[in-house]
């Protein structure tokens, strides 16, 4: 039996929590988290706060379904087309790097597509970790198909630095 990345669906503000619940059962998990600025009477504060909002990902056996799902704070596996949601290895990557080079990220929905790797958004395109990105008016932009988002942030300072990848190449650095 393989294991794989499940999504579950939590109470409200409770994303935290089950991922410190499933830290202590030795679970393998992931709660992305990404840093948002707001400006409020003329100071600049940080706020940190899940990027999915309910969702918590877990590296799991199908048989360890049911003893996540009692945790407290779970209300349900999240499911597509009658079966459970899988979510790409390379996928919760992208996302990993993500939230830790970029601030002020945004979700677009698109199409969900589990069979799909990646799909141009528009050019110039460069390729990360598999996934196609789109950097367009210092935006940079990652289409995560298996979840249905594009995950959207604003470059800062320099912005990409890398090149352009040949046969064979497979990184590129943000």
């Amino acid at each position: 039996m393989q294991k794989h990345w499940h999504i579950f669906y939590t109470k409200a503000k409770c994303e935290k929590k089950v991922n410190g619940l499933l830290t202590k059962k030795k679970i393998k998990n992931f709660c992305p988290v990404h840093c948002r600025q707001i400006s409020r009477y003329n100071r600049i504060k940080l706020i940190y706060e899940p990027l999915f909002s309910s969702y918590v990902f877990a590296y799991i056996h199908e048989s360890e379904i049911n003893v996540v799902k009692q945790l407290s704070g779970v209300v349900n596996l999240v499911y597509w087309k009658d079966q459970p949601a899988i979510v790409q290895n390379e996928e919760i990557e992208v996302i990993r790097e993500f939230v830790t080079y970029h601030q002020n990220i945004t979700l677009e929905k698109s199409r969900v597509n589990v069979n799909s790797l990646a799909s141009i958004v528009d050019r110039p395109s460069y390729l990360v970790d598999g996934n196609v990105v789109m950097i367009k008016n210092k935006f940079i932009k990652v289409n995560l198909p298996s979840l249905g988002y594009t995950v959207v942030a604003e470059m800062e300072g320099e912005g990409v630095i890398g090149k352009r990848l040949g046969v064979g190449e497979k990184r590129m650095l943000i």
